[in-house]
Formats: C-alpha cells, structure tokens, sequence
C-alpha cells in the first residue's frame, strides 16, 4: 500500500475541496481519506542521548502531540539496566515518554515509574536491549522554553 499525508492549517470554517490523484495517469483502485484531527507521525530523533546533560529549547517548530510540543531523543539500552533520566524547566512543566525503537511513536511504554519534584524523572530498566526513544515534553498544551535533560547511564561510569 502506499500512503501520502498532507498537514495543513486551513485559515476558517468553510467548504474545501480535495482533489485526489495519482501521480501514475493509468492507475486505477480504491483508496481511503482521512480528514481531521490525524495520530501524529513518529517524531525522527532530535539527537542520540549520552551519559550526562543535554539542553533543548521546546519551540512552535517542534513536533505536536496532543498540544504539547516535544523533542525526541534515542539510545542505546542494555537488557536489565536501570536508566535515569530526568527533565527541567523554569518555562514550564516537563513530562517524559519512553518509547521502544528508534522515534517517538504512539505507544508509550507505560509501566515506567515516575518521580521529580521540580520537574519529571522516570526510571527505566529494560526488559530487552536496544534503541529506545524519549520524548522531552510538556504536561500542559503549549508549554514553551528553555529546559535541562540528564541521562545517567551506568555503563558509562
């Protein structure tokens, strides 16, 4: 199957026309549209995390899920290793989401446990290496600015 996607912001309420082509003249089938509010597509990563800090700015130019913008960050796990990683801000009220595989899909991993005072942490221990993901975002719709990430990975100690 092939898909195409279009995004697109329309300027009002009214009526909008969708033309629908191939680019092959002669093809010919059934196909389906989709219109609305669509699943976003997995986030390609920002960068791949290291032990130690990184610094993001979240901006109107990030990826939306659910009004809340974010950046999506890889690494690499080993199986049975505890991760920490925690995210602050100033600007606003960081979230986490840890994901399997290399982007910040649609299926969190919801079993991680939460902490953080001033902002969010999770601890991950996988149950099979890998490339996971995380996605350094907001609780709130909007949240904007400035923020901190740690990844403690023990194997880099």
């Amino acid at each position: 199957a092939k898909t195409a996607n279009v995004t697109l912001t329309l300027p009002g309420p009214g009526p909008y026309a969708i033309l629908i082509r191939s680019r092959d003249a002669a093809a010919t089938g059934a196909y389906q549209l989709f219109a609305g509010d669509a699943p976003p597509l997995p986030a390609v990563p920002t960068a791949v995390l290291r032990h130690g800090e990184v610094t993001g700015d979240l901006s109107a130019a990030d990826p939306v899920e659910e009004g809340r913008h974010g950046d999506c960050y890889s690494f690499v796990a080993a199986a049975d290793v505890e991760y920490d990683i925690e995210m602050l801000s100033k600007a606003f009220r960081p979230y986490l989401e840890v994901f399997p595989g290399p982007g910040c899909g649609d299926q969190s991993l919801s079993w991680l446990e939460r902490g953080g005072s001033a902002g969010d942490a999770v601890s991950f221990r996988p149950p099979v290496g890998g490339v996971y993901s995380v996605r350094a975002s907001s609780r709130g719709r909007g949240g904007m600015g400035a923020y901190t990430l740690s990844f403690d990975d023990p194997d880099a100690d």
